[in-house]
């Protein structure tokens, strides 16, 4: 991977008919690898602190929150591609992938709990700090907007299963995501001034990312995004410090975190069910 890491570089430098969808598809493909080995090294971290430990030291603090936005970063990859190419490779040969036309022309939350929770999302705003921002405002409009396309590619029968995953489409019940790539709008589109924000730590931005984290956390039994949503809202906890945990209470639930206990055992009412794909899913 390192060897075309270095020509993938030199590429990238010049985006042009002939090269943007092999970048694209070296960039994706990056960017999963960057979601395993961040499960990887989270597990190395956590398996490092005794149990009962509810605050490590800064050192590992450190470590877990760079952990946590690897991915983030790495999915702006395959973002600088499209930013720089987007009609050659939305019209070469990964238009398949990247030209979603049977998506919903509109967008809005299409189950009682999605609308529940949009109202959760809206909620939000009453607990920021500081004067109102537009890039925290945008983001957050981002997040309701992912939320309520993901419900709606979650209803059966509706769309067609372009890229289905397994996913938690109520507290009792696996159903499927018919294109995993709806998990993933949010930080595409997110600007950079908020990623900004999130790398300064700021409290507001990184409860939005912890809420964020209940879209890949529903998915099941998919190697490269296990643990994923945990993950995130675990470092997000460190970072926030005990007197902000109220501020992620919900999404640490639904991803499986006890706040009081994130380096014991994680629960998973669901884990193992039959109906799940299986591990091969790419």
């Amino acid at each position: 991977m390192n060897k075309a890491l270095s020509t993938y570089r030199v590429e990238l430098s010049n985006i042009t008919r002939e090269n943007a969808a092999a970048l694209f598809a070296s960039a994706t493909l990056t960017a999963v690898y960057l979601f395993r080995t961040t499960a990887l090294d989270m597990e190395h971290i956590r398996s490092s602190i005794p149990p009962g430990t509810s605050t490590p030291s800064d050192d590992i603090v450190e470590k877990m929150f760079a952990c946590a936005l690897r991915p983030v970063w790495g999915l702006r990859g395959p973002l600088t591609v499209l930013m720089s190419g987007w009609t050659w490779v939305t019209t070469g040969s990964m238009h398949p992938i990247t030209a979603r036309m049977w998506w919903p022309e509109q967008i809005f939350p299409a189950t009682s709990r999605a609308v529940e929770e949009d109202e959760r999302l809206a909620r939000l705003k009453d607990s920021w700090l500081g004067e109102p921002s537009q890039d925290m405002d945008q983001a957050l409009e981002y997040l309701r907007e992912s939320f309520a396309l993901v419900s709606q590619l979650t209803l059966p029968d509706v769309y067609p299963p372009m890229t289905a995953i397994p996913y938690l489409v109520d507290d009792t019940k696996i159903g499927v995501l018919t294109d995993r790539g709806a998990i993933f709008v949010w930080v595409a589109k997110i600007s950079r001034e908020f990623m900004q924000r999130i790398e300064a730590k700021d409290r507001d931005a990184l409860v939005l990312l912890a809420y964020y984290a209940v879209l890949p956390g529903r998915v099941r039994n998919v190697w490269w995004l296990e643990g994923l949503g945990a993950d995130i809202v675990t470092a997000i906890a460190m970072v926030l410090g005990r007197e902000n945990w109220g501020l992620i209470e919900w999404p640490a639930s639904v991803v499986g975190v006890y706040l009081e206990n994130m380096f014991d055992m994680r629960y998973d009412r669901l884990e193992g069910q039959p109906e799940e794909l299986s591990m091969d899913v790419i």
